[in-house]
């Protein structure tokens, strides 16, 4: 063997690369990864507690007549927000606000809603829970029934013209 300065390369001792088996082709498969993303999103949906608007109205837990609403409301710093009530009620109701700190205050009170302030400058998320009378709906008028008798004379017709008349333009106001 000569020397003459070049190294052979080094043999390697680890086994060569193997193919992916047919089981493992199939877990990797594109309809296989779909499949999997889909249930761990509906996992993970079903886990959660979704509200929209971060507003529900409770029955159950109220006495007759009363309507108990609650929810939850952001108030962006050195802002004022309107909450509206899911259902509104005939009075102003009995208004309960917390937030962490205990710093947001209530402007405004109406039958529908509330105007909440932040005077901080960060926002925060206050919880509400509203109760008072419920809405009656309003009573239904009885059927009218109309008794039979003469019938009403028909409206008189409006005359039209014989023929048409042509439309006059009005004459044009001179320049000033």
């Amino acid at each position: 063997m000569s020397t003459d300065g070049i190294v052979p390369p080094a043999k390697s001792t680890a086994p060569p690369p193997r193919s992916p088996t047919r089981a493992g082709a199939i877990l990797l498969s594109a309809p296989v990864g779909l499949t999997a993303a889909c249930l761990m999103l509906a996992i993970m949906m079903g886990c959660m507690s979704l509200s929209i608007g971060n507003r529900t109205v409770e029955s159950p837990p109220c006495e007759e007549g009363v309507l108990c609403q609650q929810g939850e409301a952001h108030v962006p710093g050195n802002e004022k927000v309107f909450v509206r009530y899911p259902l509104p009620y005939p009075h102003p109701p009995n208004l309960e606000i917390s937030c962490t700190f205990d710093d947001c205050t209530v402007e405004k009170e109406n039958r529908d809603g509330f105007l909440l302030k932040n005077p901080n400058c960060l926002g925060r998320t206050v919880k509400w829970k509203a109760r008072g009378a419920k809405c009656e709906p309003p009573p239904v008028p009885p059927p009218i029934t109309s008794a039979p008798g003469p019938a009403p004379a028909p409206a008189p017709a409006a005359e039209l013209p014989a023929a048409p008349i042509p439309y006059e333009a009005p004459p044009p106001k001179p320049a000033p």
